[in-house]
């Protein structure tokens, strides 16, 4: 099933099921670029939800690096978080580039435990701190690629990543941890690009880890596992 929270009719509203997946697009909102994600996810059962945030695309570049753009969308998604049914009994959150911003700033901000965050080409600043966003969440797993050079290494050293920071970004060379994220490390895991990735759609640059057949043979895997329940 498909939901968009947001207010965009290509993807018809969806009763929210006891399974819900929702799909955080980056600063150029919901297009065609994640029907491949979308699809494969509502085909892996339960509700696939897409959440749009920011200022519409006449106005995107706002959401690189406007604090103010930045909070309303993570205090939105942490109450859309909070307020879920208690029927919901499984959530999984999948970010991608500065979505991963968003999850991150909600994940903060709600009591509701999270089963699965998949954090796509993230582009926070690799020392991020985590601590917060990690309380609630029982997987976290980060993909990052030294080919997405364009967007998460020359741009957001030239003009700041989604925390404002002039670096390369987490989604270019993984998170640096400092402090204990959590009481169970393995928790967070990262994974750098493999070239074997390329023959299931995955180029490494930017838009490569939404590749539908890398989805269905990465990706959903890691959202069918199940942590130990709180």
């Amino acid at each position: 099933m498909l939901w968009l929270a947001g207010g965009c009719a290509a993807r018809p509203a969806q009763v929210v099921s006891d399974r819900l997946t929702i799909v955080v697009p980056g600063v150029f909102g919901d297009f065609g670029a994640y029907d491949g994600l979308v699809s494969a996810v509502a085909k892996d059962g339960g509700t696939a939800e897409v959440f749009t945030w920011g200022a519409g695309k006449a106005a995107f570049f706002q959401n690189f690096s406007d604090k103010s753009t930045h909070t309303e969308a993570e205090l939105r998604l942490a109450s859309r978080l909070t307020l879920l049914p208690k029927r919901v009994k499984e959530i999984r959150l999948i970010g991608h580039s500065a979505g991963c911003g968003v999850v991150l700033g909600a994940l903060a901000n709600t009591e509701r435990h999270v089963q699965t965050v998949i954090l796509l080409a993230p582009s926070v600043s690799p020392g991020y701190d985590l601590r917060s966003a990690m309380r609630h969440v029982g997987m976290m797993h980060v993909f990052h690629s030294d080919r997405d050079t364009l967007f998460l290494n020359w741009r957001t050293s030239k003009f700041g990543t989604y925390d404002r920071i002039k670096t390369p970004a987490a989604g270019f060379g993984g998170f640096v941890l400092g402090k204990p994220i959590s009481n169970s490390p393995s928790r967070l895991v990262q994974h750098p690009y493999q070239d074997g990735w390329k023959s299931d759609g995955n180029d490494g640059r930017h838009m490569g880890t939404l590749a539908k057949r890398f989805v269905e043979k990465v990706l959903l895997p890691l959202l069918d596992e199940h942590d130990d329940p709180r």
